[in-house]
């Protein structure tokens, strides 16, 4: 029990556990459960703030992973891919007929095709290649395991973190 000031008045000496001011008749118990309320509403929202910080910083962060694993398309970089195909088609031709030659190298043609596309666009904006090769990744794996992919908290307008899903 504590010795406060009344908040309307200004009156000193008024106890803590007083309903009402005795000077001019404050509501002094319900003032400080609304200044209590308010204390606790405010922690709550600084811990709600710094889950979502937290939450958006191991976003971030696995984003960056997805997007550091990513490696970068070397277009000429797999002809052991070519030479397999060249090869069984080869085994394959030799054995029966040219049709097996021509499937494997129409098969090395759609997938030099394919590299070349995709070292385009690594060539256009690495970054972005890379970006979207992540989400591709992430989006791939919310549907193997079955988990939702969440959304990056967001900035309202008072500069404060909120979830754009609530």
């Amino acid at each position: 029990m504590a010795l406060i000031n009344c908040p309307e008045c200004g009156k000193e000496g008024i106890s803590s556990s007083a309903a009402a001011c005795p000077s001019c008749g404050f509501d002094v118990k319900g003032w400080q459960q609304r200044m209590e309320d308010e204390r606790l509403a405010q922690e709550k929202e600084k811990k709600a703030q710094e889950n979502l910080r937290e939450q958006a910083q191991k976003e971030k962060a696995e984003r960056q992973r997805l997007i550091n694993s990513i490696a970068d398309p070397a277009m000429y970089g797999k002809i052991w891919i070519y030479v397999v195909i060249l090869v069984f088609g080869t085994i394959f031709a030799a054995l029966g007929s040219m049709f097996w030659l021509l499937v494997a190298l129409i098969g090395c043609v759609v997938y030099f095709s394919y590299s070349n596309n995709e070292y385009k666009k690594w060539l256009e904006n690495p970054e972005q290649y890379k970006l979207d090769k992540a989400t591709q990744m992430a989006e791939k794996n919310a549907v193997q395991t079955g988990v939702k992919v969440i959304q990056p908290p967001m900035v309202n307008g008072n500069n404060k973190l909120f979830c754009p899903k609530c």
